[in-house]
């Protein structure tokens, strides 16, 4: 099932036993944002689950742990003798060892076309397949095949279908059958050819082994049981079918507007009928039942998805009797373990953070006081939403927050479309008790896709907020917001509002920002519609001055220099306003600029340091692919003069920088990650800046993430400031499969205990290597350095993510080496001396893929301790020509 969350995008991966109890659940990252991935259960008691879209074959076993990943895209999984298991899409089918992983062959079947799709995949007693697919996934009409493949991986014969759509639905003995959208077709199994068809209009099929065998064909008002031998009707049942329909024993099963019921297969008459609970045990809605199955000492299971706008509800499982249709038994399941992904502010020691707590019966907000030193929990409340039909909305809930030394406020956005709607809600900060909520969208206003900046708590404890929202009005208009709020601190009054109103008649749907804002003696400096700075009186709002600014351009930040005046950037300029005027004092050439012919932005950071400058960072893009960090040092004595830097100009790297602050000592600390252009690994680093060189001052690790959705990662991505005392406390990101990705804190210890240079190398055979192959691989690290780097990092992505054996590890203290490799990449982590090398060994099988040359890359990372002058060798990329052909062979045509 899609993740129960708002984290979006994985899939939770649960197994039922036959008393309705979890025997595990399993969090993926798998892609379920096209079509869901497939489970496919295994005889211990663990999975299969195949995404074709994120490239992945997961084995999972009977503890719900993953035992191993291959990179292989399959639509289908079918078992066969033992403990095998055939894998398939259109373009590629793998029969493979379901415990071990190996891969006995793969072939391509021939004639593939680019937009197909296998629409079913099933095997005989001997080995052979059978699969169905479609010529163009986007249509019904363009045809279809049936293709048998022996057990060896010969493919024996094709039949065709013509202008539709055909779905192999079962195989007996002598034949295979098809059903397209109005017939049925049996087809032999020896010859390939069509037997027989017969004219119905199924919108399900069911084959129900048995003596005599029977096909069913479910329709919306009937139920038809169909011989096997002739495809003549043998009995049709009227029933007003209603979701799915399951084959049980000699028995169907279908739901109905009226309950579920059972069909003898043979016949056609009716068992029972049995209603079915409309609702579950917290009173959500059950919007469809998916499955019927399980049978078992004369019972089965029912299993549902409830919909529940506020909630996070476990899957609806119910126990029936196969015999007479009673409901034996409502079996609760407990809420599915999710991932949190709070909105965090640090201030006053204190880390406040606020987001979704999903729950069984209803979703609510946590609110958390943290203590930064010790990360031992203050406070903690729950907040219910204030719409509860936009919750579980597209986008969800947002959240944005501010902190003071006595208050707390915060912005929530419910909902994004169709609707949406926001409030802005206050507690103490000592003991989190709520001093006042207040909602923003006026009576009879529908916004959607609302967005707010986050809260200023100005000096007299009053709540500042800007907003940019779309609103409903009549065609051919579309129309907008923005506007800027000053809310009372003491009751969340709104004591005064400056609003402007959009329209606008087809074209380009304009973007609407959220308007920039500054406090300056009492008053609030914002940027207005247009391109335009306006001074709003902050008593009541009213408008003082508007200064035009089209010769900055698009502004992007907002600082107020010492003198209280506002210093705006912008896309052309930049330049200082006098505060009592609003008339321009001078202006400068914006250093994103200085970038031409090149492509510069300044999305990043811009920073009001010591003196008067302002310290700007962005990005240049190098090509399509590629971006360096641009770090610029403006001079706000009049003149506009900028200075701007590359700091990792000529690395074949692309990186960014993500983070930027100073220390107490006027230090500037930057938080960037880079990343190999071919490499599916980012690298997070902590460095220093140096003004005066306009460079890093080397870089210490803070962890790597991974493309691959299945990998283990834990890394600290955004931290609140500059290291204090040693210490850097920090947002972490922690992926560990099975168990849902989560946001949390981290307090870092950044000292400095050695300097040195890890270096990476990474060694395949040239090649060429064909599909089955064995192939060796290793990887060494080299360090040189003053004292002993402990905690080291290797993660390895192999040219193919196949069955690895023979994996070891030469470290300087055996059994040091801690490896990683069930989710497609290898992990290793381990201690190494000044001067030691480290050297990782293995093999893998070689898969069949399209790219001919494929690479294995290798990255390293020491602890955070650790301080490196660079990085360029941090990283090995290595290629190994692949052929499509095995033995001389072509692949498709030979295995």
């Amino acid at each position: 099932m899609s993740t129960l969350s708002f984290s979006c995008c994985s899939s939770d991966v649960f197994r039922v036993d036959t008393n309705g109890q979890y025997r595990w659940v399993a969090n993926l990252g798998l892609d379920a944002t096209g079509e869901m991935p497939l489970a496919y259960p295994a005889n211990d008691e663990g999975a299969l689950v195949a995404s074709y879209f994120s490239n992945a074959l997961v084995r999972i076993d009977p503890a719900g742990d993953v035992s191993w990943t291959l990179g292989i895209p399959a639509q289908w999984i079918a078992g066969l003798p033992g403990t095998d298991v055939a894998v398939g899409s259109c373009k590629q089918l793998t029969a493979l060892d379901g415990d071990s992983g190996h891969v006995h062959w793969q072939i391509r079947p021939a004639g593939a076309t680019p937009r197909c799709k296998m629409t079913a995949l099933l095997a005989d007693e001997h080995g052979n397949l059978f699969a169905t697919q479609l010529n163009d996934s986007l249509s019904d009409t363009g045809g279809s095949r049936l293709l048998k493949i022996g057990a060896d991986g010969q493919q024996l014969w094709l039949h065709e279908v013509d202008g539709e759509g055909a779905r192999l639905f079962g195989i007996d003995s002598g034949r295979a059958y098809l059903a397209t959208p109005t017939r049925l077709i049996a087809v032999d199994v020896t010859s390939g050819l069509q037997i027989w068809q017969s004219t119905v209009l199924p919108t399900q099929t069911l084959f129900v082994p048995g003596s005599p065998a029977m096909l069913v064909a479910v329709a919306a008002d009937a139920v038809s049981g169909i011989a096997t031998d002739d495809g003549i009707v043998q009995w049709t049942q009227p029933i007003a079918v209603s979701g799915v329909a399951e084959a049980i024993g000699n028995a169907v099963l279908v739901n109905t507007s009226s309950g579920l019921v059972k069909l003898d297969a043979v016949n056609g008459t009716i068992a029972w009928t049995t209603p079915l609970p409309s609702s579950d045990s917290f009173g959500h809605v059950i919007a469809e039942w998916l499955a019927f199955g399980g049978l078992m000492d004369g019972q089965f299971l029912a299993i549902g998805r409830a919909d529940a706008l506020m909630a996070q509800p476990p899957p609806v499982v119910r126990k029936i009797d196969f015999l007479s249709g009673h409901l034996v038994a409502d079996l609760p399941l407990p809420a599915i373990v999710q991932g949190t992904f709070p909105a965090s502010h640090f201030a006053a020691g204190q880390v406040t953070t606020l987001g979704v707590e999903p729950d069984a019966a209803f979703a609510r907000y946590r609110l958390r006081s943290i203590d930064a030193a010790s990360g031992a929990d203050l406070w903690s409340r729950l907040e219910l939403p204030f719409d509860s039909s936009l919750v579980n909305s597209s986008y969800g809930p947002n959240f944005q927050i501010a902190v003071d030394n006595e208050m707390i406020a915060a912005s929530i956005g419910e909902g994004g479309l169709p609707r949406s709607d926001v409030a802005v809600l206050a507690w103490q900060l000592d003991d989190g008790d709520r001093l006042w909520q207040t909602g923003l969208r006026p009576p009879g206003d529908g916004w959607f896709d609302s967005r707010t900046s986050a809260p200023l708590i100005d000096s007299e404890s009053d709540v500042l907020l800007s907003l940019a929202t779309r609103v409903e009005c009549l065609p051919p208009d579309y129309c907008g917001r923005t506007a800027l709020y000053k809310l009372d601190g003491g009751d969340g009054s709104i004591n005064w509002q400056y609003v402007q109103d959009y329209a606008w008649q087809g074209g380009i749907d304009p973007i609407l920002f959220i308007p920039i804002f500054v406090e300056t003696s009492g008053d609030v400096i914002a940027v207005g519609r247009g391109n335009t700075l306006v001074r709003l009186d902050g008593a009541d709002g009213s408008v003082e001055w508007t200064a035009d600014t089209t010769a900055i351009g698009r502004i992007s930040s907002l600082q107020v220099a010492a003198d209280g005046n506002p210093i705006a950037t912008g896309f052309d300029r930049w330049g200082k306003f006098d505060a009592a005027t609003g008339s321009l004092l001078w202006s400068g050439v914006a250093p994103i600029r200085t970038c031409a012919p090149d492509y510069c932005t300044d999305f990043g950071t811009t920073l009001l340091l010591a003196g008067g400058y302002l310290l700007q960072t962005g990005y240049k893009r190098v090509n399509s692919a590629q971006v360096t960090p641009m770090v610029a040092l403006m001079h706000a004595d009049g003149t506009g003069s900028s200075e701007v830097w590359f700091p990792d100009e000529g690395s074949t790297f692309s990186s960014q920088i993500v983070g930027v602050d100073t220390d107490t000592g006027q230090e500037i600390w930057m938080e960037f990650r880079e990343r190999e252009l071919e490499s599916p690994f980012n690298l997070y680093f902590l460095t220093k800046f140096d003004l005066d060189t306009g460079s890093f001052q080397g870089r210490q690790a803070l962890g790597i993430t991974s493309y691959n959705p299945l990998t283990d990662s834990q890394v600290s991505y955004q931290y609140f400031g500059a290291p204090v005392a040693d210490r850097l406390l920090a947002l972490n990101y922690t992926r560990q499969t099975p168990m849902p990705a989560t946001r949390g804190l981290a307090l870092i210890d950044t000292t400095v205990t050695a300097h040195g240079n890890l270096s990476i190398a990474a060694i395949l055979p040239d090649g060429p290597v064909a599909s089955g192959h064995v192939v060796p691989f290793s990887v060494n690290v080299d360090y040189s350095g003053e004292a002993l780097a402990d905690s080291v990092q290797v993660a390895l992505s192999l040219p193919w993510s196949g069955e690895i054996s023979g994996l070891s590890c030469q470290a300087e203290e055996p059994g040091s080496c801690e490896f990683n490799n069930s989710n497609g990449d290898i992990r290793a982590t381990f201690p190494i001396s000044p001067n030691g090398m480290v050297s990782i060994q293995g093999e893998v099988q070689v898969l069949d893929g399209d790219d001919p040359a494929p690479a294995m890359i290798a990255v390293v990372q020491g602890p955070t301790a650790l301080l490196e002058s660079d990085s360029a060798d941090n990283v090995a990329v290595v290629r190994v020509e692949q052929s499509l052909f095995d033995d001389g062979f072509d692949i498709s045509a030979s295995r």
